[in-house]
């Protein structure tokens, strides 16, 4: 939740409203390089820690007084045949 909070917080005053996360596809080769960028193999657990990061990224700051959005937009990527290659290469 924080996570998604801060990536917000963070991209707003960069001047995006829009976040390309979080990543919501399995680590199932623990060969790919891109492992990292999951929460995980369970599918218990990513779903739920997927669900808290956009919780983060779309609640409005209560905090923030100022004029610009309080909140931006996630985009949930890669949870359909993305994170199982056969020799872990990307």
């Amino acid at each position: 939740y924080f996570a998604g909070k801060i990536a917000s917080r963070e991209s707003r005053a960069a001047g995006f409203n829009w976040i390309f996360a979080p990543v919501l596809g399995l680590a199932l080769q623990p060969l790919w390089a891109r492992v990292y960028e999951t929460f995980g193999e369970d599918p218990l657990l990513v779903s739920q820690m997927g669900i808290e990061h956009i919780r983060g990224i779309q609640e409005p700051d209560e905090k923030d007084t100022s004029s610009r959005p309080t909140r931006a937009a996630a985009c949930a990527k890669h949870f359909v045949a993305y994170s199982m290659p056969r020799t872990g290469h990307d």
